[in-house]
Order: C-alpha cells, then structure tokens, then sequence
C-alpha cells in the first residue's frame, strides 16, 4: 500500500502532488480526476500544515498519506488516509462550511478548499486516536480506456 509522510512545510506539497500522481496514473486513473484526488489530499494536508503546532521545528514530526486503490470493473475506489499529529483536532462535523456566495461577495479567505473536498470525497471521518489526528475518506474515479469512463465531471454533486 503506497505511503508517504512529509514535514510540516508548504515546500513539501510537490513531494506529495508527485506522490498521488504517481500512484493513480499507473492504474490508468483518468487524468482529470487524478487531479481532483491531488485536490482533496492537499487540502487536508494543507490545513494541517497551515494550523500546526510545529511552526518552529519542522522536522519532529510528520504528516503520512496512506492510498489503497481498489479496482472495481470499469472504476476505480480509492481509500485515503491521513495523519497528523497536530494537537489542534480538525472535524469537518463540526465545521460550519460556508456558502460560496458568501465567500465570493465578502472575498474571505479560505472556505473553497474544504466545499471543494467535500465535493470530491466520500466517506469522510475524521478522528483523534493515539495522540494522531486521522482523516480517512474514498473517491471514486474513473479507469481511462474502459467503456463507460467518458464523463469528467465531478465523482458526486
């Protein structure tokens, strides 16, 4: 099962865009939604890095992105874990998301990536265990070259 762990540092956000790409381009996921996929796991990792508690050493700890792609005919179900040890607790539950009309009439920053995210993933749990923070969720993507793969939009609306 393909992993990767990264610092806390926005320089280590290529290493892991590389990582995920590489993983689902072999599979002959279709392009469009590896990069949705990239989307959803920067975020999370994003939103780690940006709300850590290890501003000032960045090399204790880790973030580690587990992927396990599941073929399944003519898709492909791809589980993603990811860890932090942040002590700061996301829980997108919790989380008031707010409207994008909103967003885009007060300029706010932030917000569009987790509508984003929750757009691209299923089965989103996030939870604390063993001092870690763990996001998991799935996405569906579609095999380039099987029948019936033609559509690009997003996995659900």
């Amino acid at each position: 099962m393909p992993s990767i762990k990264i610092t806390y540092l926005n320089t280590q956000l290529k290493k892991l865009r590389d990582f995920v790409e590489g993983t689902l381009v072999p599979l002959r996921v279709d392009p469009v939604h590896i990069n949705l996929v990239v989307v959803a796991v920067e975020e999370i990792c994003c939103n780690a890095i940006e709300h850590s508690d290890h501003q000032q050493d960045h090399s204790k700890d880790f973030i580690h992105v587990t992927i396990r792609p599941h073929l399944e005919g003519s898709t492909a179900r791809v589980d993603i874990e990811i860890k932090d040890s942040n002590k700061n607790h996301f829980n997108l539950a919790n989380y008031d998301m707010p409207d994008i009309s909103t967003i885009v009439q007060h300029r706010c920053n932030g917000g569009i990536g987790l509508i984003l995210f929750k757009k691209i993933a299923e089965n989103i749990n996030f939870k604390r265990e063993a001092e870690q923070n763990i996001c998991n969720f799935s996405t569906r993507v579609p095999i380039e070259g099987v029948r019936g793969c033609e559509s690009t939009s997003l996995p659900h609306s």
